[in-house]
């Protein structure tokens, strides 16, 4: 996903407290919280905007200049935690690209119930690798050699 379309999805959460603010207005219901906490609200929300940014722009450069490259499943430990109803997974991999040693990388990713079978300990996937920063990898799910666009 693109900074814009993230802007464009994030936006009715920034609007928010402003709508809060006019529904109590117009109803003259006076509101229980003071202004601050809508600021705060305000601050969390924009903050939450920018780190989605960066991640969203962190993803593209990689799928636009990324190394391809395997990685081997070391290990691999269940989060508890679910992203949009997939299993958090933190996996320990063993990361082989081109022209350099293998090096061990940690990394965190939600995964699809039937791509589970490849994320099992010893299993071979096909991964992105930043140039700039090698500890950031995207992991191709689909094996698709034509980079799919987020």
């Amino acid at each position: 996903m693109d900074y814009k379309k993230a802007l464009i999805r994030f936006l009715p959460f920034l609007l928010l407290p402003a709508l809060i603010l006019g529904i109590n207005y117009m109803t003259g219901v006076k509101a229980t919280t003071g202004f601050g906490t809508y600021i705060i609200i305000g601050v969390v929300m924009v903050s939450m905007l920018v780190f989605f940014l960066i991640k969203s722009r962190q993803q593209q450069h990689i799928l636009q200049t990324g190394i391809q490259g395997t990685a081997k499943v070391l290990a691999v430990d269940d989060t508890g935690r679910q992203v949009n109803f997939k299993p958090q997974l933190l996996f320990t991999l063993l990361v082989k690209v081109p022209g350099k040693d293998p090096y061990e990388v940690k990394h965190l990713d939600s995964v699809d119930y039937f791509n589970l079978t490849k994320a099992q300990i010893g299993g071979e996937l096909n991964v992105l690798v930043d140039q700039d920063k090698p500890d950031r990898i995207i992991i191709e799910w689909q094996n698709n050699p034509d980079r799919i666009k987020l």
